[in-house]
């Protein structure tokens, strides 16, 4: 709901933008200098002047406020925002999707396992064409066609997701929003 989203996105701003969150990014300059050299959003140029000038420092944050701010209070940015929301909702309430992400994240999958769901899918191809579940899976929706193709598919897939979670790619923290 895009009314709803306005008014969490509004809440959201006013604990952002109220004195009491900028005054603890600039209590806390140091800590925030740290981090975005850390994550390299800023050049080292940039850095350099936010070390040096503290008024520089303050007006570039307040500036960043006032920019989410602006963003946030646009009606079609959040109107698009829900729309999205709602889409990517219904799309991974779609059983196929569920049924694709468990047999991915299961600690171990039969080639019948597999197999079985290659036949369910090519008995109604309309479980992958609907709630964008087709542009979800990409490829996919050809390699079914194939069982060979299927197979190694879903098995690279369970291999890049299993590497991803060993090296701590998923869950473990982007350092995005961590000041």
């Amino acid at each position: 709901d895009p009314e709803q989203m306005q008014k969490q996105m509004d809440e959201a701003m006013k604990l952002m933008t109220g004195g009491n969150m900028m005054e603890s990014v600039l209590e806390k300059k140091d800590e925030v200098l740290a981090n975005l050299e850390k994550t390299g959003l800023v050049s080292a140029d940039e850095l350099a002047k936010y070390k040096a000038d503290p008024a520089y420092f303050e007006e570039q944050m307040r500036g960043a406020f006032d920019q989410m701010e602006g963003l946030f209070s646009d009606p079609e940015l959040i109107n698009t925002a829900a729309e999205s929301m709602s889409g990517m909702k219904d799309m991974l309430s779609n059983p196929v999707i569920q049924e694709i992400n468990e047999m991915m994240m299961a600690d171990s999958v039969t080639d019948l396992q597999i197999e079985e769901l290659r036949l369910k899918l090519l008995q109604d191809p309309s479980l992958i064409g609907s709630d964008g579940a087709g542009a979800m899976l990409g490829q996919m929706t050809e390699d079914v066609k194939d069982a060979d193709k299927w197979k190694t598919g879903i098995l690279e897939g369970r291999k890049m997701i299993k590497e991803m979670m060993g090296a701590g790619g998923m869950g473990a923290g982007a350092g995005v929003g961590e000041l």
